[in-house]
């Protein structure tokens, strides 16, 4: 073979080399541009436009055998990185989120380089706890189902639109971010030269019930508003009363504040459903306002939460503290802010709202 030959075949070969290339990357291009959207199949429990009726929803039940409680939606798709999200219709707050690596995902029918595969996530109500609804009243949620793997400029992607009906049993108050929720506010103010800074948190609403029927749920999708709520209940003891809470007010009047568990007034007396009380769940990151035998006739509630201290002579007036104890004597009762006394406590929640500056 000669030079000229020699050189011929080498620029065939570089021509054949840069076609290959430049084909792969058109066939690169045509997968992503062809990447079907997944759908959500008419096979699922959930489809557009359906309602969960108040008597099958029910957020604070855990699945059962049977299937109460939650809810199969089948998707048909690429692949099975898939992502599930439920957001609040009008208010557009993120709820629920579920992907393909939770056990909440099962593979039905693998997809192969010719057909879709089938796969299914089972959304439980109890996802769903955090949304906010007024009683009664029916809300529309968005699900939505995303192709994770795809690389198309327009990530794959499909929605439904469903409704879910509540009773009368649960308001439900959801805080997305306090410095637009018109009901809620958190400030961070340094104090003390400086030295500390104060989580000053506040919820203000006015919620319809049901007589002592409902109970209220406030949940908060903001982590400064939730730590200044939620870091006293850590630092106590399940039962103990959070006096740094307790200028907390319902109907205008203080109420008893308990770290996650319903525990005893300043008599000893173990409060019940017919008193009126707040638990804050840290755990839960839920705080609950259990409506007692005075809302019995009530068709609403103003509710003001709040990470304050009681005045001395509220606790007296309203909760039957006598003199030492409204100063924060007793055990479980922080001391109002620069007093002496011997609530144990009061060091640790005095210590958790009033945090060292940045």
């Amino acid at each position: 073979m000669n030079i000229t030959t020699s050189r011929g075949f080498a620029a065939v070969l570089v021509a054949l080399l840069t076609l290959s290339v430049f084909a792969g990357a058109f066939a690169g291009v045509a997968a992503a541009e062809d990447a079907q959207d997944p759908v959500i199949t008419t096979d699922s429990e959930l489809d557009e436009g359906d309602l969960i009726p108040a008597e099958d929803f029910d957020p604070t039940e855990s699945p059962t055998d049977e299937g109460d409680y939650e809810e199969v939606i089948e998707v048909e798709a690429d692949n099975e990185e898939l992502e599930l999200t439920v957001e609040h219709a009008d208010r557009e707050t993120e709820h629920a989120v579920l992907d393909y690596t939770d056990d909440a995902f099962e593979v039905d029918v693998e997809a192969t380089d010719t057909d879709p595969g089938t796969y299914q996530f089972t959304l439980a109500h109890e996802e769903l706890e955090d949304v906010p609804m007024e009683i009664e009243e029916t809300v529309a949620l968005d699900v939505t189902v995303t192709d994770l793997a795809s690389e198309a400029d327009e990530t794959p992607e499909s929605t439904i639109e469903v409704e879910v009906e509540n009773d009368d049993e649960r308001s439900v108050v959801y805080v997305d971010d306090p410095t637009d929720d018109d009901f809620a506010s958190y400030e961070e103010d340094e104090s003390f030269f400086g030295l500390f800074e104060s989580q000053d948190a506040e919820l203000d609403t006015e919620r319809d019930i049901s007589g002592m029927d409902t109970d209220v749920e406030v949940y908060s999708g903001d982590g400064d508003f939730s730590d200044a709520f939620f870091e006293a209940a850590d630092a106590a003891d399940d039962g103990d009363r959070l006096g740094v809470m307790m200028g907390s007010s319902l109907d205008g009047d203080i109420t008893y504040v308990f770290a996650n568990e319903a525990g005893e007034t300043i008599t000893g007396d173990d409060v019940d459903e017919d008193d009126t009380y707040v638990v804050v769940n840290d755990a839960d990151e839920r705080i609950d306002v259990n409506t007692g035998e005075e809302f019995e006739e009530e068709e609403s509630i103003d509710m003001t939460l709040t990470n304050d201290r009681p005045g001395a002579s509220d606790l007296r007036e309203t909760l039957d503290y006598d003199y030492l104890e409204s100063l924060g004597g007793s055990w479980g009762i922080a001391l109002p802010f620069g007093m002496i006394g011997t609530g144990l406590l009061s060091v640790a929640f005095v210590a958790h709202t009033r945090r060292p500056a940045a």
